[in-house]
């Protein structure tokens, strides 16, 4: 049930949209503007419980699709199990 506040960071934005199912915090080579994004978009979900019910919903669901347990012992597997 959380909603994922992190950096637009290739891997991060292949699954994730903003206001979507996360909210993405811009430019994340600048620790200062890292820090005061992320304490914004913070501040906007205490703010709109509504909103943060939404993109949390939207974050497990999407989460529950792509991430599943199988998956995941499966893609292990074809890296450990190399030939």
């Amino acid at each position: 049930g959380c909603v994922p506040v992190v950096t637009a960071l290739e891997g991060n934005v292949a699954h994730l949209k903003h206001g979507e199912n996360a909210l993405l915090i811009i430019e994340p080579e600048n620790e200062t503007g890292v820090v005061g994004q992320g304490i914004a978009l913070v501040q906007q979900l205490a703010e709109n419980k509504a909103f943060m019910q939404g993109v949390s919903n939207n974050a497990h669901q999407y989460a529950t699709i792509h991430f599943y347990r199988q998956k995941f012992m499966v893609a292990y597997q074809k890296l450990l199990l190399v030939d």
